[in-house]
């Protein structure tokens, strides 16, 4: 009897080996699972935190238009032209770079602080971005230049004052 209990224990250690690997099949799917997981949940977060610094980024650009900013134009004073970050910008009557500490914006909601870099030239940093074009348009209508013409769907557009 007790060979028999031994035969049929290896029968059933035998007939056991090929769901071990099913599951450790299913172990490996488990782990991929996991790890998926962990990586979906991480990039949510990262979603999450972007759009909170979005919402930080607008308020401070709000601000900033609501405040008084200094639009930027070409040097007809004619053309909306986009901040760039790290550039210099210059003013277009006396063609020298804004000084440092002025709050410079753009048609396009972009605000930026002027501030000297490493070799000592006075460039646009710390951007901000609002999506706020009323509040935009509201600061741009201020200035002479201002035309409801360059904006089509609140896009800005070139206008040329020669081509109307």
């Amino acid at each position: 009897m007790n060979q028999m209990g031994f035969i049929l224990g290896g029968l059933a250690v035998v007939a056991a080996i090929p769901s071990l690997g099913n599951a450790q099949g299913t172990m490996t799917q488990f782990q991929e699972m996991r790890e998926q997981s962990a990586k979906d949940v991480a990039a949510h977060a990262e979603l999450m935190l972007d759009q909170e610094a979005a919402k930080a980024a607008a308020e401070i650009a709000n601000e900033r238009y609501l405040t008084g900013c200094q639009p930027v134009v070409d040097w007809a004073q004619v053309h909306y032209v986009s901040l760039v970050e790290h550039e210099v910008v210059i003013d277009p009557i006396t063609k020298f770079p804004v000084p440092k500490g002025t709050v410079v914006c753009d048609a396009n909601g972009n605000t930026a602080i002027i501030q000297e870099n490493e070799q000592g030239w006075p460039v646009a940093q710390s951007f901000a971005f609002t999506g706020d074009q009323g509040i935009v348009r509201q600061r741009l209508s201020q200035f002479p230049q201002f035309d409801e013409t360059m904006f089509i769907n609140g896009q800005e557009v070139s206008y040329d004052s020669n081509n109307q």
